[in-house]
């Protein structure tokens, strides 16, 4: 295009061009870190874990622990399996 733009080649070279080339691969990049990671690398497993089992035992409610962690109720169900 920047060469049908500064009159050094015309429309024909561009024709020429196969459709294939202008598939773009994947949606780019990745998929990024989820918050479950973000809060792991945070607060730590452990601490996690601690806080799903306290809702598990009903020493907490999930209210509680979610709201502390800044977790979905079911990324905190994942970390108590």
């Amino acid at each position: 295009m920047r060469l049908i733009g500064r009159k050094r080649a015309g429309w024909e070279l561009y024709r020429q061009i196969p459709a294939v080339a202008e598939q773009k691969p994947g949606g780019g990049g990745g998929g990024g870190r989820g918050r479950q990671e973000i809060r792991e690398d945070e607060y730590g497993a452990r601490m996690i874990r601690t806080f799903a089992q306290a809702v598990g035992e009903g020493l907490i409610t999930s209210t509680d622990a979610t709201g502390f962690l800044k977790i979905s109720e079911s990324e905190l169900e994942a970390w108590h399996g």
